[in-house]
């Protein structure tokens, strides 16, 4: 039976959404990352994840919970959600996902929500004028996932195709740091420490200035 995400560290609450954070340090092997303060988000419109990279370490890391029914409402907060994190943890860029919307996702609704969320973070950067990029979601699964993993699951027939999975991502990420099972709050979650960790050890996958 599945066991409930760990509580997070810190809970804050504003108009019409939330932030819960976890506190414990992710040290990631192997970086190259060049220094400097880096704000992640994989976002979505109902739950956005994000994290904090300082050098080598994921310092913060969590997930922003929207309320309203309507995307305009939802838009609104995520971007009021985005400007406090910017604000609070001044980092010199701020990188998001992209790509997740197309392929990945079922139904037409889903990827209306991941396109508009999108547009959330970018037009929030451009209005602050702050430095800011991206990173393809399956760039930053291939940067991460174990390909020897992968290798042996296709020898074993338990996979057609050496093509990484969110999954495989998220579990080299438990590796690394000796997670428990369930210690991500939600798959975004998990997935805005995967772009951390993609990008600390593949700089390269980011066009920054």
């Amino acid at each position: 039976m599945p066991t409930s995400p760990i509580r997070p560290d810190v809970k804050t609450r504003a108009s019409g959404y939330k932030v819960e954070r976890q506190s414990r340090k992710l040290v990631i092997p192997s970086t190259r990352h060049p220094g400097g303060c880096i704000l992640f988000f994989d976002q979505g419109i109902q739950t956005t994840g994000f994290a904090v990279l300082e050098n080598d370490t994921i310092t913060q890391h969590g997930i922003i919970k929207l309320g309203g029914k309507s995307y305009h409402h939802r838009f609104v907060r995520l971007m009021e959600a985005v400007n406090r994190l910017i604000d609070e943890y001044t980092p010199d860029a701020v990188i998001y996902e992209v790509g997740g919307a197309y392929g990945g996702v079922k139904t037409a609704e889903a990827r209306r929500g991941m396109i508009i969320s999108e547009f959330a973070i970018s037009h929030t950067c451009f209005l602050r004028q702050q430095n800011a990029s991206h990173i393809q979601n399956e760039q930053a699964k291939y940067a991460i996932a174990d390909k020897q993993r992968l290798m042996a699951l296709k020898q074993q027939r338990l996979r057609n195709s050496l093509r990484p999975i969110k999954e495989d991502a998220h579990e080299q990420l438990n590796q690394w740091f000796k997670l428990p099972p369930n210690f991500w709050m939600t798959p975004d979650h998990a997935d805005a420490c995967v772009l951390a960790a993609a990008y600390a050890r593949h700089p390269d996958l980011a066009n920054l200035s």
